[in-house]
This record gives C-alpha cells, sequence and structure tokens, in this order.
C-alpha cells in the first residue's frame, strides 16, 4: 500500500518565479506524480491524503491530467480523501475514473457509494474512515491523522510529497509505503528539486570572468532541477560592481533557477584619495566621513556614485 500525502499538484511555487518557469515548475512534478504511479506494480492500493491540488482556483487541466494518469492503471485501486472544496471539484465530474474512489473528508460522503464490507477494503463508521488491509489491520483516517489499528504505535507519520521551496526544503518529502504482510511502514524519501546555497568568496583580484568560472565550478556538480542561490563574499576591487543579475541569468541557461546576492566590502585605501582634488575622489572622502551609514550602505553608495562619475552603467538592484 502506497500513501501520498499533499501531492499539490497545481500548487504556486514559493520562490518568486515568473509565469513561464511556474508552468515548467508544475509540468516538472506532474511528471514525477505519473512517473511513480506507471512504475508502481500491479494491485496494490494507493490512498491520496491532505491536499491534491493545493490551490483554491484549480485548473480544469490539471483534474484532466491527474484523471487521465490513474485511468492508465486500471488494475491499481486508488482512495483519495479529500477536504470539502476538493471533493465537491471532483465529485461533480462525469470522468472520474473507475478505479478512483473519492471520499469528504470527516463524512461518510463518497463516490461512488461506499459498500458496508470488509471485503471491499473500505468501511464507514459514523464520521471515521476506516480501510480494511486484513483480518486485524485496519488504517483509518481521523482527526486529520491515520492511525493503523492493530498495531502497537498505530499513529503513521506521513511526509508531503514535494517542497514548494525554500521555506520547507530542509523536510523530507516523498511518499509513504505500507506493507500489510509484514507490518511494516517506511517512508520514501524523494525530492525532485533541490534547494542549495552556496557562498563564492571573491577578491581585489577578481573580475567577472574569474566570478563566472568560480562559480561554473560549483554548478557542474548539480542537476536541471536545482534553485540555486549564491551569496557572493569577500573584498570586491574598488569601483567593480558584480552584475548580480547578469551572473543569474547565466547560471539559469545550467540550472532552473539561480538567485545572486552581492554581500562584498569594496577594499578602499582611503589615502589614495587624500590629496586628490577631483569630484570623484571627494564625493569618496565625503562619503567615507559620514557616520550615519553602515558599512554596506557607504560601500554601495561610494560603489554606485563612482561607476556614475565615471559613465559606467550601474546595476540597478
Amino acid at each position: 500500500m502506497m500513501i501520498f500525502k499533499d501531492i499539490k499538484l497545481d500548487r504556486q511555487c514559493s520562490e518568486n518565479l515568473d509565469v513561464k518557469l511556474i508552468r515548467k515548475w508544475k509540468d516538472i512534478l506532474f511528471e514525477k506524480f505519473s512517473q511513480l504511479i506507471d512504475e508502481l506494480p500491479d494491485t496494490k492500493d494507493v490512498f491520496f491524503v491532505g491536499s491534491l491540488f493545493g490551490s483554491e482556483r484549480i485548473m480544469e487541466k490539471c483534474i484532466d491530467r491527474f484523471f487521465e494518469t490513474l485511468k492508465t492503471r486500471t488494475t491499481l485501486r486508488f482512495t483519495a480523501i479529500l477536504c470539502e472544496n476538493e471533493y465537491k471539484l471532483l465529485m461533480y465530474r462525469k470522468d472520474i475514473p473507475e478505479n478512483l474512489r473519492i471520499i469528504k473528508e470527516g463524512s461518510s460522503e463518497c463516490r461512488p457509494t461506499a459498500k458496508d464490507d470488509r471485503k471491499e477494503g473500505l468501511f464507514i463508521i459514523k464520521q471515521n474512515t476506516v480501510f480494511f488491509l486484513n483480518e486485524r489491520i485496519s488504517i483509518e483516517r481521523t482527526g486529520g491523522e491515520l492511525f493503523l489499528n492493530g498495531l502497537p504505535e498505530g499513529k503513521i507519520k506521513l511526509i508531503p510529497f514535494e517542497a514548494s521551496g525554500y521555506e520547507d526544503a530542509d523536510e523530507k518529502h516523498g511518499y509513504s509505503i505500507f506493507d500489510p504482510e509484514s507490518l511494516s511502514f517506511k517512508e520514501v524519501v524523494q525530492n525532485k528539486f533541490v534547494y542549495e546555497t552556496k557562498e563564492v568568496k571573491i577578491t581585489v583580484e577578481d573580475t567577472r570572468e574569474s566570478i563566472d568560472r568560480k562559480i561554473n565550478r560549483i554548478i557542474q556538480d548539480y542537476k536541471y532541477e536545482t534553485f540555486l542561490r549564491i551569496n557572493l563574499t569577500g573584498k570586491a576591487k574598488f569601483g567593480f560592481m558584480p552584475d548580480t543579475a547578469a551572473i543569474a541569468e547565466t547560471i539559469k541557461r545550467r540550472l532552473f533557477y539561480a538567485e545572486v546576492y552581492d554581500n562584498t566590502v569594496m577594499y578602499i585605501d582611503e589615502a589614495d584619495f587624500e590629496n586628490d582634488i577631483s569630484l570623484k575622489s571627494e564625493f569618496v572622502r565625503l562619503a567615507l566621513q559620514d557616520d550615519t551609514l553602515s558599512t554596506a550602505e557607504r560601500n554601495r553608495i561610494i560603489s554606485c556614485g563612482w561607476n556614475v562619475l565615471c559613465g559606467r552603467s550601474v546595476n540597478e538592484e
């Protein structure tokens, strides 16, 4: 028996993706789900608990794809225990797969109608849903939890299907398997996307090209389905501002998504500006003497101002 929790096939990513990437992200997650269903052995029971789609406004196209995936596996029995909103959306559909039973959570409402028969594998007792796996082992959905009746520790700890972004990337994701014969229960951790944060330390000798080489050495070890945050640290030469947007776009040619943050400190030798009477040097001296600025603010102002005074373009970030 396989149990999926919160597969959320129509969810939103918590990262700052554009419309095109959101669509691509959802497609990749659905491919993961479809592949898992395709690889299941025959005569296996599959349960969906929690949220199937993970969105208040569920696209009909997403429901269509979900149904089509289940229809390809006629030898499998699928049971979905759904919240009221998702249950209503599905119960009115005329194309519900014959091998899918949908149940409204905390209720005896079910489609197709549940039979009071243990041989059927489904039994409604009051407002709890009980599935009989054999004569003494049953799985019960009640109070938002799953319990295995007949085992010493009956509560099933389920893991969600996939992370939504960095905010929950450190948690386990995948699905759960219970074998009623051996009474063994295990989590199968399987993440489609990887969420990583890396520090790249630069020096006053570094240029855009050398920074690119450092980053390329990092990203060559990652698969395409990776979200990567790069933090640039260290000391940058005076007047040099790493173009974080351009660096991120370069990384996106190899990985799914990237963000680059400039946390470098500009190397400034005050002696270089003591006796220079030019407007640029005066600007640097005034910024260095302003005690109201933090080090990061001072470096940013000096870097932007210096580049403008030199007629160079300035990164808008």
